[in-house]
C-alpha cells in the first residue's frame, strides 16, 4: 500500500509554482534570448597570393547556445587574377547558423556556418560571375565583458560555380585565420 502511493503521489517538486518545465523547455524567459553583432577580418591564402577579407554578421541567440543570423565579407586587398593584370574583386553573404559551447572559463567554444552566394569581378568583365559559397568556421571567444567577446578562429571557404576568366573555383578556396569582435547581449 505504501509502495502504492509513492509510485501514485506526485513528485512535489512538479508541484512548485516556482517551476515551471513546460515554460523552461520552451525558452519564454527574456533572459534565454539574446543577440550580436560582430566585425571579423579573416586572411589566408587565395590564388597563391596572401588575402583579407573584411566582414560583418549579426545573429539572434537562442538559449544563449543556437544563433541564427545573417554574415557577409568582402576581399580587402588586391589579388591579381593570373594571366590578365587586373584585381579580383570578390563579395559574398549568406545565412548563418552557429552554436555557442560554454566552458567554466572566461572562454567559449563556437562553430558555425555561413551558407550563401556572392559574386566576382574585374574591371575588363561585363558584370558579376555569381558563386555559391560554404565556410564552416570553428573558434574560441575570450569575454570581454558581459556585452563584448573577442574571437580567434579558423574557417575554411569552399566556392563553387566560379565562372571568371582565369579564376577557377580551386583558386578561391582554402583554409583561412580569423579574428573578431562581438558585441551585444549575451
Amino acid at each position: 500500500m505504501v509502495l502504492t502511493l509513492l509510485i501514485l503521489a506526485p513528485p512535489s517538486e512538479a508541484q512548485s509554482p516556482e517551476t515551471k518545465p513546460r515554460e523552461q523547455a520552451m525558452g519564454t524567459r527574456l533572459r534565454d534570448y539574446g543577440g550580436f553583432v560582430e566585425l571579423d577580418t579573416r586572411f589566408g591564402n587565395m590564388m597563391g597570393d596572401f588575402a583579407v577579407f573584411a566582414g560583418a554578421r549579426g545573429a539572434v541567440l537562442l538559449k544563449q547556445r543556437v544563433y541564427l543570423g545573417l554574415g557577409g565579407a568582402g576581399l580587402a586587398t588586391d589579388n591579381p587574377v593570373p594571366g590578365s593584370g587586373e584585381s579580383l574583386g570578390m563579395g559574398y553573404g549568406g545565412l548563418l547558423i552557429g552554436y555557442v559551447v560554454p566552458t567554466s572559463s572566461l572562454m567559449n567554444v563556437t562553430a558555425d556556418v555561413l551558407v550563401g552566394a556572392g559574386g566576382l569581378s574585374t574591371r575588363s568583365t561585363d558584370g558579376i560571375d555569381r558563386i555559391f559559397v560554404f565556410e564552416p568556421t570553428v573558434g574560441l571567444e575570450l569575454r570581454l565583458a558581459r556585452f563584448a567577446r573577442i574571437g580567434l578562429g579558423a574557417s575554411y571557404r569552399y566556392i563553387g560555380s566560379a565562372d571568371l576568366p582565369g579564376v577557377q573555383d580551386s583558386d578561391l578556396r582554402g583554409l583561412t585565420g580569423t579574428v573578431s569582435l562581438r558585441a551585444g547581449w549575451f
